[in-house]
């Protein structure tokens, strides 16, 4: 989180680039931390998610569940998820409140194991969020 010069604030997130990745590398469970808002200031009602969700090896999202900050949860139910081969994520996740969540471009980091995402749902609500691939048992 920071400033810039005009006292406008800002919060972001660095990966490390390189590598090459395929549609494999989503393969397993993830686990997410995001943060929603619309972009209005007639409207404030920012809130933030945590869960899991777990990927097939085609990028299917097969399941996951997730609680809010206002104590809502629910479950992930489905969706689908690209990546390009410099580990650009993009594609929409849905819920159990009816939500379909598109990530508009996301990116893995080198090791394959943490990745950011931003993107908006269907209720006009944007999203920062970041992944972190679970370790296998």
């Amino acid at each position: 989180m920071g400033s810039d010069n005009e006292n406008f604030q800002f919060m972001g997130t660095i990966i490390k680039a390189g590598g090459t990745f395929s549609i494999a590398d989503l393969a397993g469970t993830w686990n997410f931390h995001e943060f929603f808002d619309i972009p209005s200031p007639s409207v404030n009602d920012p809130f933030t998610a945590r869960g899991t969700m777990t990927i097939n090896s085609s990028g299917t999202v097969t399941g996951g569940s997730f609680v809010e900050s206002d104590g809502l949860s629910g479950t992930i139910t489905g969706g689908s998820l690209s990546i390009d081969s410099n580990g650009v994520i993009t594609g929409s996740i849905t819920n159990s409140e009816g939500l379909t969540i598109t990530i508009s471009n996301g990116k893995l980091d080198s090791g394959k194991t943490i990745g950011v995402i931003v993107g908006s749902d269907n209720e006009n609500f944007q999203f920062m969020g970041t992944v972190i691939k679970a370790q296998s048992n």
